[in-house]
């Protein structure tokens, strides 16, 4: 009854290990889709021109920025993007991005880099840990299946066979146990570190990338400030590669969190 009890336990535990996984690798896909996104802030384009013409929106993030352009075969506005690499090659100085904007822009794209890195790492090492409780898990039966099967014999046969000392068998299923508990630990441990350092980079590049898109970015300065309310150029919002971002930090975290309440059970 003991012995079913733990391969239970074993069982449940390899089970609830692919909640954390789950969460990690959630968190991982919307980072990776916050980072290829154009769209972290949108705001109207509305030339000054009179009468006033609405391009219609345009887009901007810590790797792309978006301009309109007019089709003069069908008199259409239409936005272009261009996408960048390397961190802070979005800037557009000859719209008004100034130095302090570039710099806090190029930090977002940097602090996006890392988390990306570090909650594909996560991912990974939460990946081995499942494959490890699974492993630990069916290591069990077989054990079981043979101590069933030597009871049994044993009480029906009774024959001198040799039998392997007690202390040998003691020994080997102690150093087994010794060796799992050290890696559980070790994987533990570096799913919650990289867990940690990814949902503290994307939230950083969350706080720090939203603030500049929005508040920092041309034209936003004016409206911050009142002198602005009655331009024809709207102000820059919130899109969805925002969301994504603020969703993959709270899902890094969430993970981690779980992660935690799996080794404490």
């Amino acid at each position: 009854m003991h012995h079913r009890r733990n391969s239970y336990s074993h069982f449940l535990r390899a089970l609830l290990s692919l909640i954390p996984l789950t969460l990690l690798a959630v968190s991982f896909a919307y980072a990776i889709k916050a980072t290829l996104s154009n769209a972290w802030v949108w705001r109207e384009n509305i030339t000054h021109d009179f009468p006033a013409q609405d391009h219609g929106p345009l887009h901007r993030s810590p790797f792309a920025h978006c301009s309109d352009y007019l089709n003069r075969t069908t008199n259409v506005w239409h936005e272009e993007c261009d996408r960048f690499t390397a961190p802070g090659r979005s800037c557009d100085a000859d719209n008004g991005d100034s130095d302090a904007f570039c710099q806090q822009l190029n930090l977002t794209a940097r602090l996006l880099i890392v988390g990306c890195t570090f909650a594909g790492v996560a991912m990974v090492v939460s990946l081995g840990m499942s494959i490890f409780s699974a492993v630990d898990c069916y290591s069990l039966l077989p054990e079981e299946k043979e101590r069933t099967e030597n009871t049994t014999t044993s009480d029906l046969d009774n024959t001198n066979a040799e039998a392997q000392p007690d202390s040998m068998v003691h020994r080997r299923n102690l150093w087994h146990v010794r060796s799992s508990i050290r890696l559980d630990r070790i994987l533990h441990i570096g799913v919650r570190l990289f867990g940690l350092i990814a949902a503290f980079a994307l939230f950083l590049a969350a706080m720090i990338g939203g603030n500049v898109l929005v508040n920092v970015n041309p034209p936003n300065g004016d409206f911050a400030s009142g002198s602005g309310t009655t331009a024809l150029v709207a102000g820059w919002r919130f899109d969805v590669g925002y969301k994504w971002v603020s969703v993959s930090w709270v899902v890094a975290l969430s993970g981690v969190v779980a992660m935690d309440l799996l080794v404490r059970k």
